[in-house]
């Protein structure tokens, strides 16, 4: 791990959170932990040409925003970290954004989501830290302080950064009008959409929510969920 903030190579973090799971608020909230820590960060996107950026301009850190794996950032990364949501939530997300074609297909519903757990299982295995979406909305200055203190471990700087101040810099980021998506923050008009835990019933169907618990019900069981006939953590 590169531990020299200093050096010519650059720290490189990736945050790598499921989709529709808090993992732009996540990498946001990196950003900023940076950024108030007085230490200059570039922002990337995997699909953005991430090693050539990051190659020309050699800043002190940089943050890399991806969902499916890259041997190269996973072999080179010094930090990763990663998010994510109750699966139901996460699939009603991606419908309230018309990013899923046919969303009644339960067909469709079973093939987007194993996509999904693929990307993210492929991290979840290298995480220094997970963001769980239901517990950061409850709190998200406690998710923005254990993130830091992850961080802290081994850049003491970052420590110095205020967690209201980094809550507050990038709750201002929802406040900004926009017709694209931004090259820095990574957010564009409507990206956020309910953030409501457990309203996943107000917009899928109950044969796709069958479905889900049916195919997902051992994973959404284990990361805590609740599911009709098995115990679980999170509503």
């Amino acid at each position: 791990m590169n531990t020299d903030i200093t050096s010519s190579n650059p720290v490189l973090v990736a945050a790598a959170g499921s989709r529709r799971s808090g993992s732009t608020w996540q990498f946001n909230a990196l950003r900023y932990l940076f950024i108030r820590a007085g230490i200059p960060t570039l922002s990337a996107m995997h699909n953005g040409g991430w090693k050539k950026k990051v190659g020309a301009v050699k800043p002190p850190v940089a943050i890399v925003k991806i969902h499916g794996m890259d041997p190269d950032l996973r072999d080179r990364a010094d930090l990763v970290f990663t998010a994510r949501r109750d699966l139901r939530d996460m699939f009603a997300s991606m419908v309230r954004r018309v990013l899923v074609s046919h969303p009644d297909d339960v067909a469709t519903a079973r093939s987007r989501i194993s996509m999904y757990l693929r990307e993210f299982g492929s991290w979840e295995r290298l995480t220094d830290h997970e963001t769980v979406f239901e517990t950061m909305i409850e709190d998200k200055v406690r998710e923005i302080r254990d993130i830091q203190e992850v961080i802290g471990v081994n850049f003491p700087q970052v420590l110095t950064a205020d967690p209201i101040d980094v809550h507050e810099d990038v709750e201002r980021l929802k406040l900004i009008l926009r017709h694209k998506v931004d090259p820095h923050d990574q957010i564009w008009a409507d990206h956020i959409t309910d953030g409501r835990c457990g309203s996943y019933g107000e917009t899928l169907t109950d044969e796709t929510i069958e479905a889900i618990e049916t195919e997902f019900g051992e994973w959404l069981e284990a990361h805590g969920y609740n599911v009709p006939g098995r115990t679980g953590v999170h509503g």
